[in-house]
């Protein structure tokens, strides 16, 4: 597989973020069916997080991808930045409380979407482009996952709130790449995407439907406030390019 890996870099990428993603948007109403929406979501996330670590195991990536610890303290902070995005979405939308039976389960659904998309993302898929280029890497790994969004058109998401989240979902790809090569640790990024999920889930309060629609304000405040931090991760991979690192 690391053959394939290597020969063929960019239809990988494509089989290995396709095909499981787009398995779990067929498995999820068939397990909706015997289970509640959120016992099938947390059913079909898990699998997700089995097929991930049992495709970075198969490759024997777990250290290449970054799943240990940061370089340095210096390398740590480079992911404070995005802490600022927990406060503005609960800020910018309030707090809306579940039981804690429910809270509980979001979280665990949410650190196995955290660990399943960077690892995956952030970790093999850029690791298997940055032969090609660090900076081509970063970029193509975010339109990739940004584009892994479309798929929810399937699924019957409206079409404009679904393209506003393919454009600032690749701005968090690149403005999560950059920290994650710098400090040469994915750990802080699957931590950092599972609580920035759950801040949505805590505004949103704990329902799993995603919005139909999205009002201008709100989709140019999410392109805006995403594309900084894509700013951000664009610098912070310039550096650490410049300074051997990636």
């Amino acid at each position: 597989m690391r053959k394939f890996a290597a020969r063929q870099p960019v239809l990988f990428s494509l089989l290995a973020i396709i095909l499981p993603v787009a398995g779990m948007k067929a498995a999820n109403p068939l397990l909706a069916g015997y289970f509640s929406e959120l016992t099938a979501r947390l059913l079909v996330e898990a699998l997700f997080c089995i097929y991930v670590a049992a495709l970075v195991t198969i490759l024997g990536w777990w250290r290449e991808i970054g799943l240990n610890g940061p370089r340095n303290w210096r390398g740590l902070a480079a992911f404070a930045p995005w802490l600022l995005l927990l406060l503005l979405v609960v800020a910018g939308r309030g707090v809306h409380l579940a039981d804690s039976g429910r809270m509980l389960a979001f979280g665990a659904l949410m650190l196995m979407v955290g660990f399943a998309e960077e690892v995956l993302m952030r970790g093999v898929v850029l690791q298997v482009l940055c032969p090609a280029g660090v900076m081509r890497a970063v970029l193509v790994s975010s339109l990739l996952f940004g584009a892994g969004h479309l798929l929810n058109l399937f699924a019957g998401h409206a079409l404009e709130p679904t393209l506003i989240q393919f454009i600032y979902a690749t701005f968090i790809g690149i403005g999560m790449a950059g920290p994650r090569l710098y400090a040469g640790t994915i750990v802080p990024a699957i931590l950092l995407h599972a609580l920035i999920d759950f801040s949505d889930d805590v505004a949103r309060g704990f329902v799993l439907t995603a919005p139909k629609v999205m009002t201008l304000h709100a989709a140019a405040g999410a392109i805006v406030i995403t594309g900084l931090y894509a700013v951000y991760g664009w610098w912070l991979t310039r550096r650490a390019r410049v300074a051997g690192v990636a």
